[in-house]
């Protein structure tokens, strides 16, 4: 059973509404892996009821680089994830998410997936979407540095609407860490070539 997070609390939440920094979590592990990084921010909603709970979403962007066989090119692979307390589900269920600017010029309606996350309990996470250019279509929206709108409503009713403060943050974070990633990919191409398999041969010409 869900437990709804009503849509006439949206104004209250407005303006009390506060938020963390976008910041970036570097998530590189052995070098022949795909070089990785995410950027995430919180947004927490109090007396979000008449009990005085607090309802949070947080946006996890997710960025994998990695060096194409080519050695001179390389694929980038891009997640968006939004995670949603108290949204309680029993199992995976199927909404559409409103996720756009304040004026509507980026972003959206989107057919998600929710599912319950293992993580805490409560929690909801969005990680799949109906649409092969949602996730691109959602990032335009974060980059484009303005107050956005998040929604997310199934059949019958909505059941979440929250104005998210937004600036040019994420923007600059995310050329910055594609640039990053660009730079660790040649190392971690150049660091496979040098443990692969000719590594032994490399050592017997030292000698």
């Amino acid at each position: 059973m869900r437990r709804r997070i009503s849509c006439s609390q949206t104004w209250v939440c407005k303006m009390s509404v506060s938020w963390t920094d976008w910041k970036t979590d570097d998530k590189d592990g052995e070098f022949a892996g795909p070089a990785k990084q995410d950027i995430r921010r919180t947004y927490s909603f109090p007396n979000i009821d008449s009990a005085g709970g607090i309802a949070t979403l947080t946006i996890v962007c997710v960025l994998e680089m990695t060096m194409l066989p080519d050695g001179e090119n390389v694929s980038l692979d891009r997640k968006l994830r939004f995670y949603l307390r108290p949204f309680r589900l029993q199992h995976e269920a199927n909404f559409i998410m409103g996720f756009m600017t304040r004026a509507e010029s980026h972003g959206g309606e989107f057919d998600v997936l929710a599912a319950p996350s293992g993580d805490e309990d409560g929690m909801a996470i969005i990680a799949k979407y109906g649409g092969r250019n949602d996730v691109s279509a959602c990032i335009a929206t974060l980059r484009a540095g303005r107050d956005l709108v998040f929604s997310l409503q199934d059949e019958q009713e909505s059941l979440v609407n929250f104005l998210l403060p937004n600036d040019d943050t994420f923007q600059r974070l995310y050329d910055e860490t594609i640039q990053t990633l660009q730079q660790r990919a040649v190392l971690n191409q150049i660091l496979m070539v040098w443990n692969g398999p000719s590594k032994r041969h490399r050592r017997c010409l030292s000698w």
